[in-house]
């Protein structure tokens, strides 16, 4: 068993959004994954019950992640999201492992956006990120760690109102800045990360330069659209997890083909960039987005490779179960 403290001692940045890179790629390759899901209301307010599942032939085991979320959570102060990971041999079914679920998630999903931005961002000095949660702080720790980056620049309306005292503690060490305003960020980042659960766009634009990498993290539903059609339409490139799932679930996607500034075609699988079969940027002066829906592969890549790194190590609890 691995919890959160085992996992994050267990797990360098490398690693996360190394296993991002390859879950990216795997996803491309054409019979390469199997996965399925299925969600369900549950008999409390406005809560469901999820079950996530993938295998990549002979790069991870059969992970399953199984969880709920229950939004009235936060009026007691408990997470809004309980999840486990297992891991079961790919040939013998087994279970191998069972893993913290909500930190296998938000590792996977801050890492899609590092693996996003280091194949399609040129400059990555100043990166600005739009949020100051718990996946904006994962996102700022896996940057720093990874990415070359000489300044953070941080806006969310928490710190619009309270100050500093609102971020996390482990960015205390980190060259983060708390912007004047979403347009002083947006104008002054190379990347600008939105990490936001906004059904209204967040970043126009007007306020976005050339050569500016924008990577969405919460416009994962139809009805989500973390930049407006003008930003999608200044896009030279856009690029996603895969283009089927966001044609289907990506607000920004399917707002600008319905308007006719991004044609189907042109919407590219990150996969296919860092595997080379597609080209990202091109140019240094290009706008270029990435959008993550989120895929069962990635939690597979991770929780995989935790397992492999736990077994090498010898950590972890032993459970005769």
């Amino acid at each position: 068993m691995l919890s959160d403290a085992v996992l994050r001692t267990l797990l360098s940045g490398h690693d996360v959004v190394d296993a991002a890179d390859r879950a990216f790629r795997l996803a491309v390759e054409p019979g390469r994954v199997r996965a399925g899901q299925t969600h369900y209301a549950t008999f409390a307010d406005d809560a469901f019950a999820f079950v996530h599942s993938a295998v990549a032939d002979g790069a991870t085991g059969v992970v399953f992640k199984t969880g709920t979320q229950v939004p009235g959570n936060r009026d007691t102060g408990l997470p809004t999201v309980h999840a486990t990971v297992s891991v079961h041999d790919a040939g013998t079914g087994e279970t191998r492992a069972l893993l913290n679920g909500n930190t296998i998630t938000t590792l996977r999903t801050s890492a899609g956006l590092v693996s996003a931005t280091r194949a399609l961002a040129g400059d990555t000095s100043t990166v600005g990120v739009l949020g100051s949660g718990v996946q904006a702080t994962e996102f700022l720790l896996l940057a720093s760690e990874v990415l070359d980056v000489e300044r953070f620049v941080i806006w969310s309306p928490r710190l619009d109102e309270g100050g500093p005292g609102h971020l996390d503690p482990r960015l205390a060490d980190l060259p983060v800045e708390i912007a004047d305003s979403p347009r002083a960020l947006c104008e002054s980042s190379r990347v600008i990360a939105t990490c936001t659960l906004s059904r209204d766009p967040v970043v126009p634009g007007e306020w976005v330069h050339a050569g500016t990498t924008i990577v969405t993290m919460g416009s994962y539903e139809p009805d989500r659209r973390e930049i407006d059609v003008a930003c999608s339409g200044r896009a030279d490139v856009t690029a996603v997890d895969l283009p089927e799932r966001a044609l289907g679930g990506t607000g920004p996607v399917m707002e600008a083909v319905r308007a006719g500034v991004l044609a189907e075609q042109d919407v590219v699988a990150l996969g296919d960039v860092l595997s080379g079969a597609r080209a990202g940027r091109t140019d240094e002066a290009q706008v270029v987005v990435f959008h993550s829906n989120g895929l069962g592969i990635q939690d597979a890549t991770l929780a995989s490779c935790a397992y492999d790194l736990a077994c090498a190590r010898k950590v972890g609890s032993i459970v005769d179960l």
